[in-house]
């Protein structure tokens, strides 16, 4: 486990209350232990999950900017939002791809060099 992913992502569910409950499933389904690429694949589902809600959509699209402005801030932000979260999301044909369109120009890049 990072130092910089836990510390990253207690940030990011602090800051969105919302996914409290995801982390909080998270520490249950792993016995207590935080797994960090494994709890932001499950905040990729929440996210997919809830885009289309308004007021969570405001949460979606704020988590997509802080993904964003981390993205090329160092090799272990980008690592943990890539293996965590952009391989996670959808193609464009499947169930969830409008979030794909919420990407930022960073993320839009590296995801579509991937497939």
């Amino acid at each position: 486990m990072n130092a910089l992913h836990t510390a990253f992502l207690g940030y990011l569910t602090f800051g969105n209350k919302e996914l409290l409950p995801v982390l909080q499933a998270h520490l249950e389904d792993q016995e207590g232990e935080l797994l960090p690429h494994v709890l932001l694949a499950d905040i990729a589902r929440w996210m997919l999950r809830n885009l289309e809600l308004h007021a969570n959509r405001i949460v979606v699209t704020r988590i997509l900017k802080e993904f964003e402005s981390r993205f090329d801030e160092n090799e272990d932000f980008q690592s943990l939002i890539v293996c965590g979260f952009l391989e996670n999301l959808p193609y464009p044909d499947e169930d969830g791809a409008a979030i794909l369109k919420l990407l930022g120009p960073k993320m839009t890049a590296y995801l579509l060099s991937m497939r």
